[in-house]
């Protein structure tokens, strides 16, 4: 294998920036988007932040209530969520305030 010779810094994989489409708090309804509107305005953080750790929390509360029932087989209801945030960036906070409800019960 012959080593090729670089010829200036790396380019980016895009051109340019791409802004992200807003996240659709509507979407969750009457009861959680309310949540996530004041729990983002209040902290300081994305409203999709806000929305990752209060559909955790309420996947938390549903999972003693009901299962996934598919092809005669019965699993546990399960949501997966990932956050990648810096230090600082107030995750922490938002939790504590979404999973409050829990730690009270």
């Amino acid at each position: 294998m012959q080593l090729r010779e670089v010829q200036g810094p790396p380019r980016p994989l895009l051109e340019q920036q791409i802004t992200p489409l807003p996240y659709p708090v509507a979407a969750l309804g009457d009861l959680l988007a309310p949540a996530v509107e004041r729990m983002a305005d209040v902290i300081s953080v994305p409203c999709a932040m806000a929305a990752q750790s209060v559909l955790a929390t309420a996947a938390l509360a549903s999972q003693a209530h009901g299962n996934v029932h598919l092809d005669g087989r019965i699993y546990p209801l399960s949501l997966y969520l990932l956050t990648v945030a810096c230090s600082g960036d107030r995750k922490s906070a938002v939790d504590h305030v979404a999973l409050q409800a829990v730690r009270d019960w």
